[in-house]
């Protein structure tokens, strides 16, 4: 972060919020301010399936919780979501989910699979 003023020539060590200044070049350039530390990529506290093995034909819910992501997104059709939130789906076959969050400090995903049982036809043969 640059601040740009009239020329300044006092060398002070003492600053009242205790940050760490640098003079430019010259003592005449202005102050230039540490850069803030650069926040880290957003936290997925939890991804899961409220039911990771189902039947064909029936449904789920997927459910998250991230913070510090400005968008939140899960593959295989569901798409933009909540930072924290629930979805249901029915998967026609076995799937894996991955929900990615991205924020100002980078992106971060996790993964859930739901395993879709087949159901196989049954034959009765009566006499």
């Amino acid at each position: 972060m640059s601040v740009t003023g009239p020329s300044i020539c006092k060398f002070s060590f003492f600053s009242f919020f205790l940050l760490f200044l640098s003079f430019t070049s010259g003592c005449g350039r202005g102050i230039v301010a540490g850069s803030p530390k650069p926040a880290g990529p957003p936290s997925i506290g939890s991804f899961s399936a409220a039911a990771a093995i189902i039947t064909a034909g029936q449904s789920t819910t997927l459910s998250w919780a991230t913070s510090g992501a400005t968008t939140v997104m899960i593959d295989n059709g569901v798409g933009s979501v909540a930072a924290t939130g629930s979805t249901g789906i029915s998967p026609a076959q076995t799937t894996t989910y991955t929900l990615t969050a991205t924020g100002g400090g980078g992106t971060s995903s996790a993964h859930v699979t739901v395993t879709v049982m087949q159901l196989k036809p049954s034959v009765t043969i009566t006499a």
